[in-house]
C-alpha cells in the first residue's frame, strides 16, 4: 500500500524536532527547523593550508622540513609549511604569505594538489579542511626561518616521510611525487599561476 504522502512520486516532509527545550536539541539545531537541516558537526573550518616546498639537486627532489619551537603545540615536530588563512584571504594568497613568512622565499612555480584533507578537531568540535599546495624553489635559495621554528633541513622523500608526524603529511609527500614530480599532463593541469601575478 502506497502511503498518501508518497503518492504521485512526492516525498514526505522531513520530520521536525519535537517540542523540547533549546538545551535538548542536537548541536547547531534551531527550534522549529527540520532535523535534516541540523548540521552533523556544528561547523566546517576551511582556513588551514599546507605547502610542500621542494628543490631539485642532481636530478633528485629534496623537501623542506621545519622544526616547531619547544613549548608550542606539537613542539619539536618536523613539518612542511603550515598555516592559517587571514579573514578574507584566498587559499593561494594565504599559502604564499605563509611560505614567505616561514622561509623568506617567493617561489615561482606552484601546483595545487588534487585532494584536500579533513581532520576532526575535538577542541573546536569542527571538521578542519586543509588545502594543500606544492612549490618548487631554486636549488641555491637560502631559507630564512621564522620565530615559529628552530631549524630547517632538506630531505629526500623517504627521509621526509619518516620525519613528519602525521600520516596525512606522508600522503601529501607521496602526492607531490605522483602528481607533480612525474610531470606530464596531470602536473601541467595542476600547475597554477604564482600568487600576485
Amino acid at each position: 500500500m502506497v502511503k498518501p504522502e508518497l503518492a504521485g512520486g512526492g516525498f514526505s516532509s522531513p520530520a521536525r524536532p519535537a517540542a523540547r527545550g533549546p538545551g535538548l536539541l542536537p548541536p547547531g539545531c534551531r527550534p522549529g527547523l527540520p532535523l535534516l537541516s541540523c548540521p552533523a558537526v556544528p561547523r566546517l573550518d576551511a582556513s588551514l593550508i599546507e605547502v610542500y616546498v621542494f628543490r631539485k639537486r642532481g636530478g633528485r627532489a629534496e623537501f623542506l622540513l621545519l622544526r616547531r619551537r619547544p613549548r608550542r603545540s606539537l613542539a619539536v615536530v618536523w613539518q612542511p609549511v603550515t598555516g592559517k588563512l587571514h579573514r578574507g584571504e584566498t587559499a593561494v594568497r594565504g599559502a604564499a604569505r605563509e611560505v614567505r613568512e616561514e622561509t623568506g622565499i617567493h617561489p615561482k612555480r606552484w601546483w595545487r594538489l588534487e585532494t584536500v584533507r579533513v581532520t576532526f578537531d575535538p577542541a573546536r568540535d569542527a571538521l578542519r579542511i586543509i588545502t594543500r599546495f606544492a612549490v618548487e624553489i631554486p636549488a641555491a635559495a637560502q631559507v630564512r626561518i621564522s620565530r615559529e621554528h628552530t631549524a630547517h633541513r632538506f630531505a629526500g622523500l623517504r627521509e621526509a616521510a619518516r620525519a613528519v608526524l602525521w600520516d596525512s603529511q606522508r600522503e601529501g609527500l607521496a602526492e607531490v611525487r605522483s602528481q607533480v614530480l612525474r610531470g606530464g599532463a596531470r602536473a601541467r593541469a595542476l600547475e597554477i599561476d604564482p600568487p600576485g601575478r
